[in-house]
């Protein structure tokens, strides 16, 4: 049986790598998937997703959530993606949910009007 080891360090690299300064776009979302620890059960999997200046989509993170969606974990994951470089964006949507996550970008955040 070959050892995970090797993938799970790729994996870290990949997880910690340092971004661009400026997204024009980023997409995050949570999906719900059902996930097998010991028993089966729905975990949210955080995913943020960047256009950058050539308008190439990139994958910028994945996170796997504990149990149900909310604006602690928004904001753990928009301050990883503030650390790690990612500083501008618009965001297309801020509920009073996720409007605390927010706070990382307060500086630069611009709320697009609802088509």
């Amino acid at each position: 049986m070959r050892s995970a080891v090797p993938v799970a360090d790729e994996i870290t690299a990949w997880q910690s790598r340092p971004l661009d300064a400026v997204w024009p776009v980023v997409y995050i979302d949570a999906l719900w998937i059902k996930v097998r620890d010991g028993k089966v059960a729905n975990r949210p999997i955080y995913l943020a997703v960047g256009v950058d200046l050539d308008s190439c989509k990139h994958v910028l993170g994945l996170w796997i959530g504990k149990d149900g969606e909310g604006a602690r974990q928004w904001l753990t994951i928009l301050g990883e993606l503030k650390a790690r470089g990612e500083h501008r964006r618009k965001c297309s949507a801020l509920t009073n949910e996720t409007s605390s996550a927010a706070r990382p970008f307060a500086e630069v955040l611009q709320e697009l009007p609802r088509e």
